[in-house]
């Protein structure tokens, strides 16, 4: 769980500087969250986490990154 706080923690932290590198380190990680919904689907706590991470990801980057990374993420979203 303090794995997925501080994920979302960056997430929420992100700003124009710094978008790519935070897309960098968290779009690798985003596949394996959503893989582990379906192994947690009983901890309602780590799937509102997951889910959170998400959701702050969306808000946070979709505007500042360019649109061939937009792409990829809408990719990893999907699967989600």
């Amino acid at each position: 769980m303090d794995i997925l706080h501080k994920c979302i923690g960056l997430a929420s932290g992100a700003v124009i500087n710094t978008t790519p590198t935070i897309f960098a380190i968290l779009h690798p990680i985003l596949n394996d969250f959503s893989a582990l919904i379906g192994v947690y689907h009983n901890y309602q706590i780590i799937v509102h986490l997951i889910i959170q991470l998400f959701v702050e990801f969306s808000k946070k980057m979709l505007c500042f990154l360019r649109m061939v990374k937009k792409n990829i993420f809408m990719i990893v979203f999907q699967l989600f």
